[in-house]
């Protein structure tokens, strides 16, 4: 069901990833390409369904991060048994722990916060965020 809600399909492999966080995370094989898929587990739907719209906006400015699919009904969460399921194109890399990082790493990793952050004060993206309170 997955599989057609997003078009990828035949499902060659499914590994389960036990390092997530709070989702349950798994790396699909299949015939359109590889996908990094998500259990939605830690926030509401709606406010996931925001996240990847932001993510989507981040991505349309080439900050180096990637797309969040579209199902068959224009959505970037599929709903499946009453569960909410994202994918995005899977990246071949690893976690690296901040504390593994070497300087230029940090370096590299600031510039992307920085761009990131520059970014989501965009109009474009700042549309879809609450705004910020004052402490």
């Amino acid at each position: 069901m997955l599989a057609e809600s997003f078009g990828l399909g035949e499902i060659r492999e499914c590994h389960f990833l036990s390092t997530g966080l709070m989702n349950g995370n798994w790396r699909l094989e299949t015939t359109q390409g590889a996908f990094a898929l998500k259990r939605i587990m830690d926030v509401p739907l709606p406010l996931a369904r925001r996240n990847l719209a932001v993510l989507a906006e981040l991505a349309d400015v080439d900050v180096p991060v990637e797309r969040p699919l579209v199902s068959a009904t224009g959505e970037t969460v599929a709903e499946i048994a009453g569960r909410g399921y994202s994918l995005v194109p899977w990246t071949e890399d690893s976690h690296q722990p901040g504390t593994a990082l070497a300087l230029d790493q940090v370096t590299d990793l600031g510039f992307l916060l920085g761009q990131i952050h520059q970014n989501l004060n965009d109009v474009r993206t700042a549309r879809l965020l609450p705004p910020v309170r004052s402490m």
